[in-house]
């Protein structure tokens, strides 16, 4: 199965940075495994992946089960665990045929919907959650078709959670072994939470507070407002902690005024891999330095 779908995937075009999991329910159980309490954060203000199913997916369960959704992909959000505020993508073999369906949970309960589409079996699909405009809602599109929106619990300008792996049921288990593969662009797991001042004087420090939820080694990118690199830190490590921790970012006195997008970078397995700015709806700060 996963040498035939990672065929399809290097057919299809898709870039190198793009890493497939296949994730494993045991007959039995409902987690995948080794999914079990892994909290990596998601942070951000779009989820997009692709996924793909296969003949292991057919199941049946007792009369009044078939019809509930299994858990795909997605996250929880607005700082809540994923019972209180979640998103995520939904799945069932009903009716002979595998439907996806978008799942939210917001004031507490349980929604989902009817369905947003059918996969066929061994083709892969793409999937995208994002905020809407107004950051109330969450925009599910499947196989870039048409958009379902559905409440969310806050309006933050951001999405910020964990992610949740794939799940069977809601009370019934797996009736059998089965694979899902799951493919998302690598991303690392850690936040710029806080930095300050800004605007920032020659001969000041950055203070910065990162969140980092796995150890790893940082390194802070300095680009002026056309694009050029003007400065770069050593790698710097950081231990995983979910407290935040405090760095001071040196800043060259022999720049000049003006504005200046600081990027923090992890170093990945293949190369630097961003992590998120929490407040700037992106991968990088704006901070005004001035001589």
């Amino acid at each position: 199965m996963k040498k035939i779908l990672l065929i399809l995937l290097l057919t299809l075009g898709y870039s190198s940075t793009v890493f497939g999991v296949d994730y494993f329910i045991r007959k039995g159980h409902q987690f995948a495994d080794g999914t079990y309490h892994v909290n990596k954060w998601f942070m951000g203000t779009k989820l997009k992946f692709k996924a793909a199913f296969n003949s292991s997916n057919i199941y049946t369960l007792k009369k009044g089960q078939q019809r509930d959704s299994n858990k795909l992909f997605g996250f929880s959000d607005c700082r809540n665990w994923a019972g209180e505020s979640s998103a995520r993508f939904g799945w069932r073999w009903y009716k002979k045929r595998l439907e996806i369906t978008a799942i939210s949970h917001y004031d507490g309960t349980w929604h989902v919907t009817e369905f947003l589409g059918v996969a066929e079996l061994n083709r892969v699909y793409d999937f995208t959650i994002e905020l809407s405009e107004d950051k109330t809602q969450y925009l599910f599109t499947f196989n870039n078709e048409k958009t379902f929106a559905m409440k969310r619990d806050c309006s933050h300008n951001s999405m910020l959670g964990y992610f949740l792996y794939p799940f069977f049921g809601g009370s019934e288990v797996s009736p059998q072994d089965m694979t899902l593969s799951v493919w998302t662009e690598e991303k690392s797991n850690f936040a710029m939470e806080m930095a300050g001042p800004n605007p920032l004087n020659s001969g000041s420090s950055l203070n910065v507070k990162m969140r980092v939820g796995t150890p790893m080694n940082i390194e802070f990118q300095m680009y002026n407002m056309i694009g050029q690199l003007v400065y770069k830190t050593p790698p710097v490590f950081f231990e995983a902690s979910e407290e935040r921790q405090a760095y001071e970012l040196s800043i060259p006195s022999d720049l000049s005024s003006g504005m200046y997008l600081i990027s923090p970078l992890a170093h990945g397995k293949n190369g630097l891999v961003p992590g998120y700015v929490v407040g700037s709806g992106g991968e990088s700060y704006k901070l005004i330095y001035l001589k």
